[in-house]
Formats: C-alpha cells, structure tokens, sequence
C-alpha cells in the first residue's frame, strides 16, 4: 500500500486537507495548520489480503481523535460484513474505524509506524497490534468525531464557506480609522520618572 496515495484519497473523500484542518482548528487545536494527520490503517487476517487505510486522526493533547472514517469497504466484502457485525453488534461505535481501532484490528499510525511499515509491511504492523506487541493509539473514551455522516460534513464545509465569505466582506470594506492624541499636556510632563527608573 502507497501510504500518501491512499491517505490523499482519505482526506479528499471527506473534503480535502483544508477542511479537515479547518475543523481541527474549530477542535480548538493551536497549530492546526502545521499539526500531522495521522493514517488510520486496519487489516484483519481472516477478513482481507492486505491491509487498507480507513480514516485519519489527530494528537489533540494525550489522546488521538478520530477525523475521519471510511464506510465502504466494498472491494473487501468478507471484511465488509464483519465491520457492518461490529457496527450493528455494539451500537456506541460512531464509524467504523472506531470499531476496528477498539477491535485491536486498526491502528492510528505515528511516523514510526510509517517507518517501519515501509521495512516490513503494514500487514506484520497491524498484526502486531492483533498480538499485543504494539499499541494502536486509540482511547475509546477521547474519540470525538467532527463529524459521522456526508450530512454533518455538508453542513460543516457550508459553515466554513459562508464563514469565509463574511471574513473577506470584512476585510475588504473600506474603513478609515482615524487616531485622535491630545498633545496640549506635554509641555507640562515631569520627565524626572526617567531618571528613577533607570
């Protein structure tokens, strides 16, 4: 798997990495410009042939924060099914790559992991998370979807527009702003706090 390929293709089936950093800026996220997005990568041995990534998150203080999540995962189909048992057998879960991350099946890929998938293969990474042997990152009480449906993303990416719109129309207003000093008092200033002071 071509992880930039595939995480370009994450991040545009959601709307692009402007808008995802767009809402990690509304997350109350400080570096939301510069902060790294990390792949979400699920493989599961008994379902698939090879791994695939299914979503992205975000470090927001301790804890990773799902940005996204796939939802169709039809070139897999055995998987496919098993992730719709997940999702119907535990009805908390939000989206998918939540139920894979809980199942040990997923992994929230740091730079690290990226590394060592290019020596090994995200096969061997997930499978280590299977084992035990790796953590995958996920808290399942820090998972805070943006948004879980093409219907939430909608009305959030129509926010962000129309919020652009506004800031520009301000922006471009001509306004004269003009800064009025009362300077007859000068004369009379005790410039002896100089001297204290220094």
């Amino acid at each position: 798997m071509d992880y930039k390929v595939e995480m370009e293709k994450i991040m545009d089936a959601c709307g692009g990495e402007d808008l995802l950093r767009y809402l990690i800026k509304e997350d109350g996220v400080i570096n939301w410009d510069s902060i790294t997005i990390n792949p979400i990568v699920a493989y599961s041995p008994r379902h698939m042939d090879r791994a695939i990534m299914v979503g992205c998150a975000y470090r927001h203080g301790n804890s990773f924060h799902i940005l996204h999540s796939a939802y169709d995962f039809t070139e897999h189909p055995k998987f496919e099914r098993w992730v719709n048992y997940l999702m119907e057998m535990d009805e908390t879960y939000e989206m998918p790559a939540e139920a894979l991350l809980d199942h040990n099946r997923a992994i929230i890929a740091t730079e690290m992991d990226i590394d060592d998938a290019q020596m090994t293969s995200w096969e061997d990474i997930v499978k280590e998370v299977i084992d035990g042997e790796r953590p995958n990152r996920y808290d399942s009480t820090s998972s805070s979807p943006l948004f879980d449906s093409e219907h939430d993303m909608a009305d959030v990416l129509f926010d962000a527009l129309f919020g652009l719109k506004n800031f520009i129309e301000l922006i471009t207003q001509e306004t004269d702003v003009t800064l009025e000093v009362e300077t007859s008092d000068i004369e009379d200033f005790n410039m002896d706090w100089q001297e204290e002071w220094s």
